[in-house]
């Protein structure tokens, strides 16, 4: 599925900044009702039945290898420029990462 790439202007005043600062510190993000919330809105919003988040990209990348069910010392492809949690992840799996 492909989703539109927006193609406008991004803009937005200090005090929204401003604002948007002070909600995020103040809002329990691990809320699980609020997190149950935004699965179902963002499955919705891409035409799927169902959503799962993750708290870190690495939890995120971790879930989608282990449950591609690869052999171990499969090839991953990987950036140049990567953080090491991400490579931890792909060597902990038995993976082998190449990068190009």
């Amino acid at each position: 599925m492909k989703l539109p790439i927006s193609r406008g202007r991004i803009s937005h005043t200090l005090f929204e900044d401003l604002v948007w600062l002070v909600r995020s510190l103040f809002s329990k993000i691990d809320d699980p009702r609020m997190v149950a919330r935004f699965e179902t809105t963002f499955a919705n919003y891409v035409g799927r039945k169902h959503c799962v988040v993750f708290p870190f990209a690495r939890t995120g990348i971790h879930a989608v290898l282990k449950n591609l069910d690869l052999p171990a010392e499969s090839v991953v492809l990987m950036p140049p420029i990567t953080i090491k949690p991400i490579l931890d992840v792909v060597l902990d799996l038995k993976l082998v990462p190449v990068f190009v």
